[in-house]
């Protein structure tokens, strides 16, 4: 092989490796911003139900005369 051709062939495997990295951080950012939705939404469904308890206790109490 000639020196052009070696060149050629290395830059060719930078290209593909910095190809193939991009798309494993794309990945890891995806799955990372996916795990930190899930978590807000279960956080979000944890504050609505403890609002929804606090409003059915609150009308409990009230409609018993418990207040």
């Amino acid at each position: 092989m000639t020196k052009k051709s070696h060149l050629s062939r290395a830059f060719d495997n930078l290209s593909d490796n910095t190809q193939e990295e991009t798309k494993i951080n794309q990945t890891q950012e995806t799955k990372q911003i996916t795990s930190e939705e899930t978590v807000i939404e279960n956080t979000n469904a944890e504050q609505q139900e403890a609002i929804q308890e606090a409003i059915n206790g609150e009308t409990t109490q009230e409609a018993t005369g418990e207040v």
